[in-house]
């Protein structure tokens, strides 16, 4: 029996969209009787939490210079506060949910190994490499080099990983990315005007999301049947110079952080949300397009195959030529019916508590 497993998520928070996946990992496992010590931010509303340590003022500064600033000595700070609590409860597992900073977080990592070295260090690779794109193969392979165990949401980001940073398929496990709450209030953004017909990309805008491609090959296409939303921060700087030249009328950008609601509404009024991510990901934003019934175009980014009906609820195209040619033709198919079958596959099939179960007993063989 597992005992003494602390959860550490510094990025959960209300309006992220990460702290779903964190709450809905936690109730598995308590439901399956591991009881979980949560260290978080200050800004969670998780009923799970049991020490908010992480970026006290940062969140509120308006300022981007001074806000990643501050941020980055909270960050430090959090990292110093989160070892004081592990050597005071001594877990037997720690579970890194997010972490954002490989060439620190390794440091934190090592004098965890040194501190405490009979506790196993667990680490979600929500991304094999992250959205933004900054860090490098060197720098990641340290960091993954320091975790005792890695999970992935699929078993094609579990081969990837394994292959692209030479770790042992022993120490990486799948958990599937659980369904997220259905009862998630909707509301459109002003700037959307709901009786038009919209395909979406809906979230911060990185760079490996592969949204600087995709606005190349919109402006080639002249759609006249639908309107693209880009909703959400943009911290691509090919992306905004882009739009800055060549934005149109059948663009709608919201360049800024959605709420929670506002993410929802944005999916909600949309006919089809595109993923044409870059590299390997599973993107949480499927699992809110099935709360709205929104069917998915995506590129065969990590894994997404294996978590729907391809050409049956969504689409999930092999290469870019066939994902061009998709969008292309994608008024010749009712998303309607795409979007209730995905919803109904979603929510039948990605249980969490199932889903921590098989964890729970992979994990209790690792000893």
């Amino acid at each position: 029996m597992i005992t003494k497993y602390l959860v550490h998520d510094p990025l959960a928070t209300r309006n992220s969209g990460l702290e779903e996946y964190t709450d809905g990992f936690i109730t598995g496992m308590n439901f399956n009787g591991v009881e979980t010590f949560y260290i978080t931010n200050y800004h969670s509303n998780s009923s799970h939490k049991n020490k908010s340590i992480y970026f006290p003022f940062s969140e509120k500064i308006k300022n981007l210079t001074i806000r990643r600033f501050i941020r980055s000595i909270e960050y430090v700070l959090g990292h110093m506060i989160t070892i004081y609590l592990i050597i005071k409860t001594k877990p037997e597992k720690i579970h890194f949910i997010w972490l954002v900073l490989p060439q620190i977080d390794f440091i934190l990592l090592k004098v965890i190994k040194i501190l405490i070295p009979q506790t196993k260090i667990i680490y979600t690779a929500h991304n094999i490499v992250p959205h933004n794109g900054v860090y490098s193969k060197k720098s990641l392979k340290l960091f993954y080099n320091n975790c005792d165990l890695i999970l992935t949401h699929s078993k094609l980001l579990s081969n990837l990983l394994a292959n692209r940073f030479e770790i042992a398929n022993s120490k990486i496990f799948s958990i599937f990315h659980g369904a997220k709450s259905d009862n998630i209030e909707a509301i459109v953004p002003d700037e959307l005007n709901k009786t038009k017909k919209y395909l979406c990309i809906a979230g911060l805008i990185n760079k490996n999301k592969g949204v600087f491609r995709l606005l190349k090959l919109w402006k080639e296409m002249k759609n006249n049947q639908y309107n693209l939303i880009i909703a959400g921060k943009i911290n691509d700087p090919l992306v905004l110079n882009w739009l800055n030249n060549h934005k149109d009328s059948s663009i709608t950008l919201i360049n800024r952080f959605l709420t929670k609601e506002e993410f929802q509404g944005v999916l909600k009024v949309s006919d089809w949300c595109l993923l044409p991510y870059l590299n390997g990901s599973v993107s949480g934003v499927l699992f809110n397009s099935a709360i709205e019934k929104t069917p998915i175009i995506s590129t065969n980014f990590g894994g997404i195959l294996e978590y729907i009906k391809n050409e049956e609820n969504s689409f999930c195209e092999p290469d870019w030529s066939s994902f061009e040619n998709r969008l292309k033709t994608i008024t010749n198919y009712n998303s309607k019916i795409f979007g209730e079958k995905l919803h109904k596959h979603i929510f039948d099939t990605y249980n969490w508590n199932h889903l921590t179960f098989q964890y729970i007993k992979w994990l209790e063989r690792q000893r």
